[in-house]
């Protein structure tokens, strides 16, 4: 049969880099936009984090709308709020459309809420639109990990779960888990689920040499596995300065959880902005003698499930 927007399940890597943008030609190849993944699955639009990969992916929804008039509908997941995953909402031009609605879940913290976070982040003097004043339809729930999340068919409206509810065939499933290894206040992970794959989002996660727990039970048999691997041994290691406890992976604990959680695919993320053609070039040689089916993610790079 041939594929349909219904059927279709793709992950785009809009932004690739961890802790800020780095425009120089010496990163093109690889990309130079903070983290954003865009995944289309059965028929619907989830957008993992807002760093600034998510700002071109704006301007094709709204050259889209604007040829179709069909209104912007997605489902935006945030595993935190630092800045490199959150700062290209603010020019994110779907959310200045009072037609768009978005579905806004993230992190709940001791600090704040997912809309506290970016409410906070919009006020004078910090930017001249304040969160409520750009216009979209916006829903906002909290997460803590431990949820099980469906979208059904033909409606843009993320539901929550209690297995075993029944889960229909062609639902869209969304699991998250809480890590704690991540600096001060933890990250959540997503797994997406449709049709019988899967593809588990793991960004700012610090592993271990042999794969950490919560990630390789989270992870288990997944088609892809994106996992950040920000550092080198050396970088990790001995720096400097060292950079163990900083909240990052090497790519070396990326494969690790690759190879004990069995996924299919790994897909390595959260460059650092450092990390040049040719060092990426040789981190991609380097874990593939680790985990045959990885790679280093590319920005607008698209992996069909």
């Amino acid at each position: 049969m041939a594929e349909t927007t219904d059927n279709l399940f793709s992950v785009c890597f809009r932004g690739v880099r961890g802790s800020y943008p780095v425009p120089d030609r010496r990163f093109l190849y690889f990309g130079g936009s903070t983290t954003c993944h865009e995944v289309r699955v059965g028929g619907h639009l989830i957008v993992l984090d807002a760093g600034s990969g998510i700002i071109n992916l704006g301007y094709e929804l709204v050259r889209q709308y604007h040829e179709d008039k069909a209104p912007i509908r997605a489902t935006l997941l945030f595993t935190h709020v630092h800045h490199d995953h959150t700062a290209g909402f603010l020019f994110f031009k779907p959310v200045y459309y009072q037609s768009t609605r978005l579905a806004i879940l993230g992190h709940k913290t001791f600090a704040c809420s997912v809309h506290q976070a970016l409410h906070d982040m919009t006020v004078s003097p910090y930017h001249p639109v304040g969160l409520d004043e750009m216009g979209f339809q916006g829903t906002f729930q909290d997460l803590v990990g431990g949820e099980v999340i469906r979208l059904r068919p033909g409606s843009a409206v993320p539901e929550r779960v209690a297995e075993p509810d029944v889960i229909a065939a062609d639902d869209v499933i969304i699991r998250v888990v809480a890590n704690p290894n991540h600096t001060k206040l933890g990250v959540l992970h997503y797994r997406i689920e449709y049709g019988g794959k899967s593809y588990v989002f793991a960004t700012d996660v610090e592993g271990t040499e042999d794969g950490g727990d919560t990630l390789c039970e989270f992870a288990a048999g997944a088609d892809l596995l994106a996992h950040d691997a920000q550092y080198t041994d050396d970088e990790y290691y001995t720096g400097p300065p060292p950079k163990k406890g900083w909240g990052h992976s090497t790519w070396r604990m990326a494969c690790a959880t690759a190879t004990r959680a069995k996924v299919k695919r790994l897909a390595i993320i959260h460059h650092d902005p450092e990390h040049d053609y040719k060092t990426l070039r040789v981190i991609a040689r380097e874990a593939k003698k680790c985990f045959r089916r990885s790679f280093v993610a590319r920005e607008n790079q698209v992996v069909k499930l």
